[in-house]
């Protein structure tokens, strides 16, 4: 028997708690629940609004929804795929234990993503597409999920610590027309093999890309800075920097890394930035000031 909950301002099942009748506040209390219908003034879905509807297969967005809370969907193990117009916002778990959720899209609002909201899903391809938006990956965004493709697009990108580490990660592509700014441990995968960072100022913190099997890393910007260890890659061969180039020590440290082409200038490149046990050819198109003797060498090295 399929059960269809229609959520409007005049039914009195509506599980509201005050007056407020553009959020939905609290679950339906039924497991057997296969349908939901929401009204076209919702605009969010607080925090467990449907946990525990593991037999949820069917609800519409509507286009006034901008917000997903913390757990709102927990464990709604029969959801395959969900289409939002207006999101602008998924907090921490939203999604978490939806088992069977293997496709998610989005409008070109969304501005962040909380730690998790993605654990224990089938989803492998993430679009986020949101030209006219600042978006921010929380800490963690893909803790427990199988992730194996990203696509950002966006004003400008931040990615907290931990928010790209996944071990199925493969693919990564980020744009952001004004910055992309990456933390600690912001890109972290033993099988990523190409990445690409594009924005009008780039910043890679401490330790913020590493990927032993990145083999393509395309890094495009008008001014870019990598902190110390910000790159870490064992199968990374070819790498080119084009923009205002700031590097720090043990930058770039790649151990498989044989051909190296800097375009642009120099702001500073200090001793040890970039470190290749295999380095082979280095081009240098660029104003040379700014750039520290025993700057390229090898691990190791004294």
């Amino acid at each position: 028997m399929c059960i269809t909950w229609c959520i409007n301002a005049f039914c009195p099942t509506v599980p509201y708690r005050n007056s407020n009748k553009n959020v939905v506040y609290s679950n339906p209390d039924s497991v057997n629940i296969e349908s939901v219908k929401l009204p076209d003034s919702i605009s969010q879905i607080r925090a467990g609004a449907f946990d525990g509807c593991e037999n949820l297969k069917s609800i519409n967005m509507p286009e006034s929804l901008s917000y997903i809370d913390e757990e709102a969907f927990l464990n709604c193990s029969s959801l395959k795929s969900l289409e939002f117009t207006n999101l602008r916002s998924i907090d921490t778990n939203a999604f978490k234990g939806c088992s069977s959720l293997e496709n998610l899209e989005f409008s070109n609002q969304l501005s962040s993503i909380g730690g998790g909201a993605f654990y224990g899903t089938k989803i492998k391809n993430l679009n986020i597409i949101s030209p006219e938006k600042a978006f921010v990956a929380s800490k963690s965004m893909l803790e427990g999920a199988v992730v194996e493709n990203v696509t950002i697009e966006a004003k400008s990108v931040t990615l907290n610590s931990d928010a790209l580490k996944a071990e199925t990660l493969k693919n990564v592509e980020i744009k952001g027309t004004d910055y992309v700014t990456i933390a600690s441990d912001g890109i972290v995968s033993s099988i990523l093999k190409n990445l690409t960072l594009e924005g009008e100022k780039i910043t890679v913190g401490s330790n913020g890309i590493d990927c032993d099997a990145l083999e393509s890393f395309t890094l495009k910007g008008k001014t870019i800075t990598i902190n110390n260890n910000g790159v870490k890659s064992n199968a990374l061969k070819t790498l080119t920097l084009d923009g205002i180039l700031t590097i720090g020590s043990y930058g770039i440290v790649c151990n498989a890394l044989e051909d190296l082409t800097l375009i642009g200038s120099v702001s500073s490149i200090t001793t040890d930035a970039i470190l290749s046990t295999s380095l082979k050819n280095v081009t240098i198109d660029m104003d040379m000031n700014g750039l520290y003797t025993n700057a390229f060498g090898s691990p190791g090295d004294d």
